[in-house]
């Protein structure tokens, strides 16, 4: 078996840093959005740093949905690296449009199962969502992969994120002067209004979806600092040295990107370039640690073993835990909070059905993992 861009495993030979990360990004995938069922639906006080920021800002749960983008461009220098290298792009390149495929239709399936349990309204569908913008980055990401070098996806990267971060500003096709501080009040959230009307996910003045069309973009310059990071991760030893670099490049961009967020803000729904920053130097940093533990030190133990298996069968995971979501919010969910309530304040107590969710999602990817299952989706 070999590396997975999206979340597949090799259990031989390979960098257990990325698989343990990767886990930490999918595990933090499910808390989050088990967290938000629980205050929403329920509806419980949560603790605030578990939920996504309003609109600008960053809180604990902006961070796992671009880790995860940048783990994939990690995955893709790991994964295709030979390909690229034996000049084998072809079959290659198939095989990367139909990955990306399977997860765009499984992640427009899973954006609507909700909406079309009882009957399917094409009218309320939504196109756009989180499977879906890894699909798409990942195959844009691949393919600038296969055809360039390293230095040519740097400054592809920066080209992006310097041409959406000036497409922000630009004025409305109406005249009125982009607002960053107002949702959909720029001409990212014009465009989602424009192309998918009805079906934006967020119905405000302009209409928007925080996984949508030109917000994407900087997905990819996401991506690619992952592969860089992989390109530059496979041609070092594993030594604290490393680990050390990479930590603080992971310090100076999380800082870079906390400055400039004063003068450019910080907003996961339209992925700005500061948003980029800081969740990318969280996502390395936390990298960093791995890689010196598991890869440097060798000391694989039963935390980095929790996040693995989590990592090994990522998307298989994130989508059981989409379709059981629903469970946090049962009677059962809703007992567990109650009982946590006796001895808890709420905003604890609310924690204690998403603690047993997150305990059922995890024996599920226990049970793939001794049984050897590693779906590649």
């Amino acid at each position: 078996m070999t590396h997975d861009a999206t979340g597949g495993t090799a259990l031989n030979d390979r960098m257990l840093s990325v698989d343990v990360a990767r886990g930490v990004a999918i595990f933090g995938m499910i808390l989050v959005n088990a967290t938000a069922y629980v205050h929403y639906a329920m509806p419980a006080p949560v603790p605030p740093f578990l939920l996504h920021a309003n609109w600008d800002g960053f809180l604990g749960a902006d961070f796992v949905f671009p880790a995860f983008l940048y783990i994939v461009g990690i995955s893709i220098a790991l994964s295709l690296g030979r390909a690229a290298e034996a000049g084998a792009k072809g079959g290659t390149i198939r095989h990367i449009g139909w990955r990306a495929l399977k997860l765009v239709l499984l992640g427009f399936f899973l954006s609507n199962i909700n909406l079309w349990y009882n009957e399917i309204v094409w009218s309320e569908a939504r196109y756009f969502g989180v499977l879906q913008r890894i699909g798409i980055v990942y195959f844009l990401t691949a393919l600038i992969f296969l055809y360039a070098s390293a230095r040519t996806m740097a400054i592809v990267a920066g080209a992006v994120l310097v041409l959406y971060t000036a497409l922000l500003y630009v004025p409305l096709p109406d005249g009125q002067a982009a607002d960053l501080s107002v949702a959909g009040l720029n001409i990212v959230s014009w465009v989602d209004h424009v192309v998918l009307g009805s079906h934006a996910y967020y119905d405000r003045e302009l209409g928007y979806d925080p996984e949508g069309i030109l917000s994407t973009l900087p997905g990819v310059a996401q991506c690619l600092m992952g592969v860089l990071t992989g390109l530059w991760l496979k041609r070092q030893d594993r030594t604290m040295a490393v680990g050390g670099k990479l930590a603080a490049a992971a310090v100076i961009l999380l800082v870079l990107g906390v400055v400039l967020g004063f003068v450019h803000p910080i907003i996961k729904d339209l992925w700005t370039v500061t948003f980029v920053f800081v969740s990318t130097g969280i996502a390395m940093l936390i990298l960093s640690v791995a890689w010196l533990v598991n890869d440097v030190a060798k000391r694989y133990g039963p935390v980095s073993h929790f996040f693995r298996v989590f990592g090994v069968n990522a998307i298989a995971t994130y989508t059981f835990h989409f379709v059981t979501s629903f469970l946090v919010v049962s009677a059962t969910g809703v007992g567990l909070y109650n009982l946590g309530g006796h001895v808890l304040p709420d905003s604890l107590a609310s924690l204690v059905p998403v603690a047993v969710y997150l305990a059922m999602n995890w024996v599920f990817a226990v049970w793939l993992w001794k049984r050897q299952i590693f779906i590649k989706i």
